[in-house]
Parts: C-alpha cells; structure tokens; sequence
C-alpha cells in the first residue's frame, strides 16, 4: 500500500506525471490487477488514482495525443465500447486481425452489465439505441450474466446481412476521425470483415494494457455519470467485479441484535435460526454497497425469490424498527465502529439520535422512498412481497 500513500505527492518530471518516483500506469496496473483478488478498497483505490491519472503512457512511436482524444464530443456509447472491445481482444489474442463478430460480441458483453443489471442508460433520448436494442432482445429479466457464447451468437445473426442496421454501421470509421488529415498511424485499418491494428499499436496496447483499459474505463464512467444524474454511477456498476465481498461483520452486527433483542424478519415476522442471508433491501446493483442501514437478515429461501427487486413499500417502517433495534443491542455493548457511522453518515443523523427510534424512522422515511422511486423508474422490478 505504500505506493499509493505516494500518490499523495506528485510532481512533475520529464514527460508526463510521477509520483514519488512511482508513474501512474504502474499505480493503476497493480490497481486493476488487485482488484480482481482483494477487497473492495482495491477498487477505491482503482477509481480515484484513475480520476487523477489522464495521461495515457508516453511513446516515441504511436501518437497517443490523438488516442487521448479518441472521445471527444462522443454522444453514443459506440466508440466507447468498440475500444473497449479492441482491447478485450488483445488482452485475448494478442493479434492484429479482429472479426467485426467478434467486436460486436464484445460490445454486447460491454453494455450488459450497466443495461442489464445495473439499470442504467447508455443510449440515447431517442429510444432507438441499436446496441440497447440488441441486449434487451436477449432478456434482461432476473439475470446477471451473460456468457460471451451467446453474445457472439448474437453479433453473428445481427451481422448476418452486414453492418448496416447493427452498431457497426459507422463507429468503425468514426473512431478514426482524430487521425484524418494527420501522417501518424492510426491505430487499425479496415479490411473486409475485420480491423488489423498497426504493428506499433498493437505493441504498445499490450505493453500498457492495464493503464489504457484504466484510462478508458475512467472516460467511460464518466461518460455513462453524465446521462445517468440521479444515480451515482461507479465502475461496479458498468461491469461485474470479480470480488466476494464478506459480509461477516455486518452478519456479527445482526447476530448480537436478534440475540439480544430477538428481532425478526421485516419481510415475514418469523424468528431467525442461525442460518440466514444477508440481503440488500435496495437492490445491490442498485445502491453499489454494502453499507449497513440498507441490509437486513433473511431466510435462505427469501433472499433468492427477491433477487434485485424492490421490495414494497410497507416493508421501510418495519426496516427502520429493524434498525432501530439493531442499533440499540450496538450501543448497548459499546459498538462505535464504522458500521455505527454509517447511519450518521448516509441517513445524515446526529450521533445521538442514533439511540431514538422516532428519528431513525424519519430518516429512513425520508431516504429510502426516494430512493425506491428512482430505481423502480430506472427499471427494476418493485413492489416485491413474499
């Protein structure tokens, strides 16, 4: 971690940014590569070194000034995702040659996550977004993966007449546009059915892939953040995290409350016995946390028939109660950790109307509502009962 205490001190030195000696696509590569096999302040540290990093690594040989302007003025999601899949195939391959079944595959893979699961718009006023259009043909409902087989299967009956009436149509030719009139390489050429990167290219995007990927997934959340303002828009949210968060300390929260206040499920009034989940009450593809207000204990069996809907809205006083009760077998054993912060923090309460129940019920009757009504306007299901 000691590298990214460094990032506290930058300076300037030859081409581009240092910090303390370490540069920035060297942060964000270890960033990226903890990520997928740590906790989740692997991906905190992801997105702030990231939101400070806009320089993509310097070379002698390809014009990354270009490159850093791939998306200007972008106003579809496209060209985003058609980069992004240039470099899903070379982390894959690592060839020249690219099918366009294979971009196209890799588009719908890229738009999944934040269209399927996350909710979120990535097309346009209009309404007549074809890679939209392509997810939603396969089903969104109650899924949250989607195997890259039957993506390609997809691309491959999409492209079956050409590009025509696909995302392909123009993007392929638009991505190119900073280097129109210019003498350096672009970064592919078009040939029949496919894109062949430039040898140098293709070097360089193998040699920093980690930092490009970085760099676009930044431009990317901040891209989809602007046509989503209502909502907090995060890297969680654009594609799924390879990260098993343990929920073991709020489940130890949980265990001292039904223990001592023997509380019971907000859903059913029935009594817990040791072997329960933990649920998200808001969607967690929703919310993108685990913070500890917006969880409750459930049966097994509930939590699966949930899923990532919404629960109806007679459930937020006995959520509250809930809460209330759990708060007070906390404070009552000297709990002052950050899980006893979150509801101050979140729900915007002073500490000490932590221990009244009245003001925890307004808090929670004043968020949690609000926040039920955006996401069921976003797309997920509510009115959820058991």
């Amino acid at each position: 971690m000691e590298r990214y205490r460094a990032a506290l001190g930058s300076r300037k030195s030859g081409s581009g940014l240092w910090y303390r000696g370490v540069q920035p696509h060297q942060i964000i590569s270890d960033c990226l590569h903890c990520r997928l096999r740590i906790s989740s302040k692997a991906i905190c540290i992801v997105e702030a070194i990231t939101a400070v990093t806009a320089t993509l690594p310097f070379s002698e040989v390809v014009d990354v000034d270009r490159l850093a302007g791939l998306f200007r003025n972008a106003t579809q999601s496209y060209k985003f995702l058609f980069f992004k899949a240039i470099l899903a195939a070379v982390h894959r391959s690592k060839q020249p040659v690219i099918a366009f079944d294979d971009l196209l595959a890799d588009m719908i893979m890229g738009a999944w996550w934040p269209i399927a699961v996350s909710r979120l718009t990535i097309g346009n006023a209009a309404g007549n977004d074809l890679l939209t259009a392509l997810v939603g043909a396969i089903g969104t409902a109650e899924r949250i993966r989607l195997d890259r087989s039957e993506a390609l299967i997809v691309s491959r009956a999409a492209l079956k007449s050409g590009r025509k009436d696909t995302p392909l149509r123009y993007v392929p030719e638009r991505l190119l546009e900073p280097w129109t009139g210019g003498s350096t390489e672009p970064i592919y050429a078009i040939a029949r059915e496919t894109v062949v990167l430039g040898d140098d290219w293709l070097k360089y995007f193998t040699a920093n892939l980690p930092v490009v990927q970085g760099w676009v997934d930044n431009v990317w959340c901040s891209w989809v953040q602007a046509r989503n303002p209502n909502v907090p828009v995060t890297l969680e949210k654009l594609s799924a995290i390879n990260v098993r968060r343990s929920l073991s300390r709020q489940r130890a929260f949980f265990v001292r409350g039904i223990e001592q206040e023997r509380l019971r499920c907000i859903y059913t009034d029935a009594p817990f016995g040791t072997n329960f989940h933990v649920d998200h009450f808001l969607p967690r593809s929703f919310v993108a946390h685990d913070r500890i207000w917006n969880l409750v204990p459930v049966a097994m069996n509930l939590n699966t028939s949930k899923g990532a809907r919404i629960p109806d809205q007679i459930f937020v006083g006995a959520l509250a109660q809930f809460h209330a009760m759990s708060l007070r077998a906390a404070l009552a054993n000297g709990e002052d950790g950050p899980l006893v912060e979150q509801y101050c923090l979140d729900l915007r309460l002073a500490p000490e109307h932590l221990v009244a129940p009245d003001a925890l019920h307004e808090a929670y009757v004043s968020v949690v509502p609000a926040m039920m009504s955006i996401a069921a306007r976003m797309g997920f299901p509510a009115g959820w009962r058991p």
